[in-house]
This record gives structure tokens, C-alpha cells and sequence, in this order.
């Protein structure tokens, strides 16, 4: 049976009939609660929350797996803070309401008498063990506590963790205690964990309208103390909440296709849900449900959405505290908590988004109050840190070195690994030095402007010349010194961050000839050209088959119009004399890839969110379902194409 998903917030409306439409609902401290309308198509879905494991890392928690009554829903509604489910006609309908606030939800059920079904899966997020799982359920005064333990053993000597829930509002319940069998569509397309049994707990008898409060963690006193507080203030907090989501998402200019500004508004609203305080550092989780972590690549990038939303102050303690985490080679961690892979990439982004951020205040006349002298010493001296670092560990002939799975397309697959020289790597270490050389400018350091000026002159000439041949611009030179033409979206990549590497006419021969290869006739862009022997049509799923090789992402869908958007205002305005005006060639990639991002947006993966990519066959929501760097640059493509007269 088709649902009704219906987006609302203020006058702004959008409604589609969607199958077994599935939401999210980010609580800003890492956790969060994920269903489908009709029945969860991933282990990942449910209320988690995330906690400390040691003083390294942290990790989620699975608590709940489902809450389901006995009717067919009807219609989902996105109300961005809070999600509602209706069943029925309007005559006699029912309507569920879920607000989350902290590792807490507060549920609201109008016109239904019957039972709450509420099925549990407690565990640490990759934690499949099923020895020495027990739960117990006690009522103390008005808290219906549920307690479970995970042993090492079915001996049940040595304890692994323990998880609460706390229900608080359940006068009449009816204990199951039955383990289930559940079987997940999605996680068996994608290779991943498909069938798992949980523990079906128990049906809560509901009268007419009913209030619960479902409060979750490791600590049993804090859990009771939320579902107290939820209880007493929760309206008011959802009415503020509400109010809030108003304020974040008003928009600085008119956008008249309805599909596209509420799209942007549940990006806006995403990446601040994704924006989050986790111990000591403020960052952006790079997506949920298994991406929890602060990846330095996808932070970087993520700010452009902050910049041109104006948030500079959050972009910037952001930006600041990846520098702090600079090591000993130049660069920045992969993610923070650390993992073994390096990263080629992000510490080149964080400069270019601090570049970006200069430059964006300096437009506001903002630029003294946000960075002071002290900031802009603090960013010479880490920049010339990193660059002279990065010289003497990963820079061969003036060219930058990487290695195997440290750019972003880090996967491995047979031959394909892209070690060696790629272009994108180049592109971020000339914006560097460009950077660099703005800075001395800034302080008046005219022989280390004048050193800088001519280390990017000559390392663009030697990029140049290397990486160009007519009409391709090569991904990349492998270790052997042959060139790879392989057609790759990286070469946008490469203008979006440093566009003075070629001449405009080049860049026009070579993106035309790249579209060529690359364009999905849906609206999107492929990870490698349709006619390489690795291409894959369709997502492969845990297995990197297809995740380099075909797979369209959305964050490069939305660069690519960027891109092609920049690149066409520029060439019109050198075309402004002429009798005839430039044609747009580029304006139907432009709005295939807006139209294709919004209906990914609204209608399909986590609804409000923007998926990770998509099959290269056709439109779909896959990878991971709600990522950052996906909303993040659909809110700069926004901002691109219909605000950019007001930077």
C-alpha cells in the first residue's frame, strides 16, 4: 500500500504517494530514531544514541527496534522537528506523533484503542553476538523499566554493557518476552547483516489518546530523570522547537518551484541536526545511520553549507579545531576518533573553506570581527607548517603524491586504486599556495608573498602541462609515470577549488567532453566513464564493486552544477559586448541534477534527508541515507543558482 509523504512546515507543502516511505529524526548529540511506515527495511533503523566507550571513542547504541499499532498508515508528515503517521479517514482518523529531544521520545497517539506493539533490539551498533543477551522489565511507580545486559558468555559471569529504557506514561501493559526473527530488504541488496532476531517486549494497552515517553541510555537515573523532564516540559519544547525550525530554515530570496525550496529547507534542516557537540568538539557527523563519526574530508567540505547559510561563527570554530589536530606529515586525521587510513585530501579542503570563509566575511565587512590578528598568524603558521611538511613527505617534482585509498574515491577494486598524482590533489595543494601567498599579502610580507607567487606559478605550469591533453584533462598519473585518462567527475573537482588552472576555453572542451561520458540521463554524474570495463550500473552494496565505479554521488552531482553554473555566468560575461549571446549549453545538467537531488530529498531513502548516492541505472536512495556532504553542497548548488546576486 502507497503512503501519503506530505513535507509541511509554515505555507510551504509537498506531497507524493511513496512505498513504505521511511524518516529520521536526529536529536543533535549523535542519536537518533529511524522507522519505515509499513516495516523497517534496515537493522540500522530504530532509536540509538551514542555514547563514550573509552577515552578514545565513542560508538551507538541500538535500543528500540520498532513501535507499530494494528492499522495500515495512510500518510507520513514531515513536520522537519517532529514526524507525524495517520491512519484512516479523516472521519476516524488516528495520528501518531514522534518529537525527540536528547536520548528521549515523546509519543503521542490520538484516536486508537488497542495495542502498542514495541519491539526491541538492544545492542552496540555492530554488535550481531547473540550469547548472553537478557532483558528485564519491572514497573516502579509510574516508570516501566526495561534492563538489559549483554554477557560475554551465555554463563552470564562477565558483563559486556548495559542498556535502559525507561517508559514513562504505560498504565496497562503486557509483557511478551518472546524472541523474533526479522528479515531487512535493504540490508540483504546491500551484502550487510539481513536477518537478525529481536526480542518482541511487549504491547502497551491504549485508550483513545495516549502520551508515552520513551527515555534511553546507560544510566538508569539519568534515563528516569529525561522521561520526568519530557513529561513536564515536552510541549512546550516541541512549540520551541517548531518556532526554531521556522527562523532556520527562512530563505534570504524567492525560490518558486516549490519541489526545490522545500527540498533545500529539509538540507538546511539535516546538516543542523548533523551539527553536533560530542564531548569536547563541536562538529558535523559526517551521516547517519553508520557514518557517526566526524570524518575531517566530509567536515570541510560540509561547511560550505554553513558559509552561505551564514553561520560563520560555527564554520570557523569548526575549520579551527582541524587545524589543532594537524600531524606530524602535514596533514589532518581521517576521522576523529583516529582510524589507520590517511587522508590526502581534507587538510587542502579545510584551507580552502577557510579561504572561503576569509573571503565571505570580507564581502559582509565582517572579516575583523571574525578573524582577528591572532587568527590570521595562527592560519600562516599553519599553513606554511603543512605546506613544508607535505613538500618534503608527499611531493615528488613539484607534484603531490598520494597514496593508495587517501583521496576521497577510496576504495580499491582489481587495478583500480589511484595511488600516484591526482588531479584533484594538485588542485587543493595550488589553492594552498595561492592562500599562502593572500596571507603575506594581508600582513605586508612582500618576499614571502613574492616566494609563494612564484611556487604556484610554477607548480600550475608543471600541473598543467603534465595533466592536460586536449580534451581531457587526465584523473590522474600513476606510479609508473603514464598518464591516466581515465574520465572521472574529479576535474570539476579540480576547477570548483582552483579554476585558474586551465583557461576558460579549455575547461569548456573538457567539460563537454566529460559529460559525454559521465551524464545519467535521470540527472546525475557518474563515478567513472559508462564505457570503462569497471563501470557498474547498479549500487553493489557492501562490497566496493560499484561505489567508485559507477555509483553517482550526490555531494559530486551537486559540485558538477556548480561548476558548469560558475563556469556559464563567466563565460556570458566575457560574451556581454557581443551581438549574440552565449547559449546556456549547461542549464538542462543544471536543473536535471536540482530536480533529481529534490526528488531524492523529499520522496525516497530517509525522507527530509539526502542519501549518500544513488545506482548509476536510475534514480535511487542508497549508501547511507542522510549524509552530510550530500545536503551540504545541494545548499551551496541552491544558494549558486538562485541567491548568488546577493554575495
Amino acid at each position: 500500500m502507497d503512503i501519503n509523504v506530505i513535507h509541511k512546515i509554515e505555507d510551504d507543502v509537498e506531497l507524493k504517494l511513496c512505498s513504505n516511505p521511511s524518516f529520521l529524526l536526529n536529536n543533535k548529540q549523535g542519536g537518533f530514531i529511524s522507522l519505515a511506515s509499513n516495516k523497517n527495511i534496515s537493522h540500522y533503523q530504530g532509536c540509538y544514541f551514542l555514547k563514550k566507550v573509552n577515552e578514545i571513542n565513542w560508538s551507538l547504541f541500538k535500543v528500540i527496534e520498532d513501535i507499530k499499532i494494528n492499522k495500515e498508515p495512510t500518510h507520513l508528515i514531515n513536520n522537519f522537528s517532529s514526524i507525524e503517521r495517520w491512519y484512516g479517514n479523516k472521519k476516524d482518523q488516528t495520528r501518531e506523533t514522534f518529537f525527540m529531544q536528547g536520548n528521549a521520545c515523546l509519543y503521542n497517539l490520538e484516536n486508537y484503542d488497542g495495542d502498542i506493539d514495541i519491539t526491541l533490539d538492544c545492542r552496540e551498533i555492530n554488535d550481531f553476538d547473540d550469547k548472553g543477551r537478557i532483558y528485564k522489565i519491572t514497573n516502579k511507580k509510574d516508570h516501566l523499566i526495561i534492563e538489559y545486559t549483554k554477557y560475554f558468555s551465555n554463563k552470564l559471569k562477565n558483563e559486556s554493557y548495559k542498556i535502559y529504557l525507561v517508559i514513562k506514561g504505560c498504565s496497562n501493559y503486557k509483557a511478551i518476552d518472546k524472541w523474533e526473527e526479522k528479515r531487512y530488504e535493504y540490508d540483504k541488496k546491500r551484502g550487510s547483516k539481513s536477518k537478525l532476531f529481536i526480542y518482541n517486549a511487549l504491547k502497551i494497552k491504549a485508550k483513545k489518546n495516549t502520551a508515552l515517553i520513551f527515555s534511553y541510555g546507560d544510566d538508569i537515573e539519568l534515563a528516569k530523570e529525561k522521561a520526568d523532564e519530557l513529561d513536564l516540559d515536552g510541549r512546550k519544547n516541541k512549540f520551541i522547537e517548531e518556532e526554531h525550525m521556522k527562523t532556520l530554515t527562512k530563505m534570504k530570496g524567492e525560490i518558486y518551484d516549490e519541489k526545490t525550496k522545500l527540498a533545500y529547507k529539509n538540507c538546511v534542516n539535516s546538516l543542523y541536526r548533523l551539527s553536533t557537540q560530542i564531548e569536547n568538539k563541536y562538529g558535523i557527523i559526517a551521516g547517519l545511520p553508520w557514518f557517526y563519526q566526524f570524518w575531517t574530508r566530509d567536515e570541510t567540505i560540509s561547511t560550505t553549507a554553513l558559509i552561505n547559510e551564514e553561520y560563520f561563527l560555527d564554520a570557523k570554530v569548526i575549520l579551527f579545531n582541524e587545524l589543532n589536530e594537524l600531524t606530524q606529515n602535514g596533514r589532518l586525521p581521517n576521522r576523529m576518533p583516529h582510524s589507520k587510513l590517511e587522508c590526502a585530501d581534507s587538510i587542502g579542503w579545510c584551507f580552502y573553506r577557510i579561504n572561503e570563509l576569509l573571503n565571505f566575511t570580507k564581502h559582509n565587512y565582517l572579516d575583523k570581527q571574525y578573524f582577528s590578528k591572532n587568527d590570521i598568524e595562527f592560519l600562516k603558521e599553519k599553513l606554511r607548517e603543512s605546506i613544508v611538511k607535505q613538500l618534503k613527505y608527499f611531493t615528488h617534482d613539484g607534484l603531490v603524491y598520494n597514496r593508495k585509498q587517501e583521496t576521497w574515491m577510496d576504495t580499491e577494486f582489481k587495478d583500480d586504486s589511484r595511488e600516484g598524482f591526482r588531479i584533484e590533489i594538485q588542485a587543493l595543494r595550488l589553492r594552498m599556495y595561492s592562500f599562502m601567498k593572500e596571507l603575506y599579502k594581508m600582513t605586508n610580507d612582500k618576499s614571502r608573498y613574492l616566494e609563494y607567487k612564484k611556487l604556484e606559478e610554477e607548480t600550475r605550469n608543471k600541473v598543467k602541462n603534465a595533466f592536460w591533453n586536449s580534451p581531457i584533462l587526465a584523473d590522474g598519473i600513476n606510479e609508473d609515470g603514464s598518464l591516466d585518462k581515465t574520465i572521472r567527475p574529479n576535474i570539476f573537482i579540480a576547477y570548483y577549488i582552483y579554476p585558474k588552472l586551465l583557461e576558460d576555453k579549455k575547461w569548456d572542451k573538457c567539460f563537454e567532453h566529460a559529460l559525454k561520458k559521465l551524464w545519467l540521463n535521470w540527472g546525475g554524474i557518474s563515478t567513472i566513464e559508462k564505457g570503462n570495463k569497471l563501470f557498474c550500473e547498479e549500487y553493489s552494496g557492501e562490497n566496493n564493486k560499484s561505489y567508485h565505479r559507477g555509483d553517482s554521488w550526490y555531494w559530486i552531482n551537486s559540485l558538477v552544477a556548480i561548476c558548469l553554473q560558475r563556469h556559464e555566468k563567466k563565460m556570458n560575461k566575457k560574451s556581454k559586448w557581443r551581438l549574440k549571446k552565449r547559449k546556456n549549453k549547461y542549464k538542462k545538467f543544471i536543473d536535471q541534477i536540482i530536480e533529481a537531488s529534490s526528488e531524492e530529498i523529499l520522496f525516497n531513502g530517509y525522507i527530509g534527508h539526502h542519501a549518500e548516492l544513488s545506482s548509476a541505472k536510475e534514480l535511487r536512495s542508497e549508501g547511507c541515507l542522510c549524509q552530510a556532504w550530500s545536503s551540504a553542497l545541494f545548499i551551496e548548488l541552491v544558494n549558486e543558482v538562485h541567491f548568488s546576486y546577493l554575495k
